[in-house]
């Protein structure tokens, strides 16, 4: 439960995919050009929202914005509005609430998978060490 504002926001959600590296993407402010590239990292991701991190403090950020986020093969286009805000030593992270009507749910599920499976893949072929079996 995070505090924005005045009101308490709470996720109630059915999963949430946090990304082993944060994923690059870039943002879209209404009524502005594209932020800097590059610079804005989604930590983790679900059918309803992201968080997000910035290097950067977001002007007003209570207005919608747009993101432009390749989280498999394909570049997907999310709206949303932010929720909360947290300042940290490494810059800024954000809640992102997902407009599910700005984009189609099933295809950022199906990219979601398509992570996860490759990241199994990945995982299931490379070759145990010791520090894999003790990690704590």
């Amino acid at each position: 439960m995070s505090r924005w504002g005045s009101q308490t926001y709470r996720r109630n959600e059915g999963f949430r995919l946090t990304f082993k590296e944060p994923i690059q993407a870039s943002i879209i402010l209404p009524k502005g050009k594209p932020l800097k590239e590059a610079t804005l990292h989604v930590i983790d991701m679900s059918l309803e929202g992201a968080k997000i991190m910035t290097k950067w403090k977001l002007p007003n950020t209570e207005q919608a914005i747009k993101m432009r986020v390749r989280i498999y093969e394909k570049e997907m286009r999310l709206e949303g509005h932010i929720v909360w805000e947290k300042s940290t030593f490494q810059g800024y992270t954000y809640g992102v609430k997902l407009d599910a009507d700005t984009y189609d749910v099933e295809e950022l599920l199906e990219e979601l998978k398509r992570y996860v499976r490759h990241d199994a893949i990945k995982l299931n072929n490379r070759r145990l060490t010791d520090g894999d079996l003790y990690k704590k």
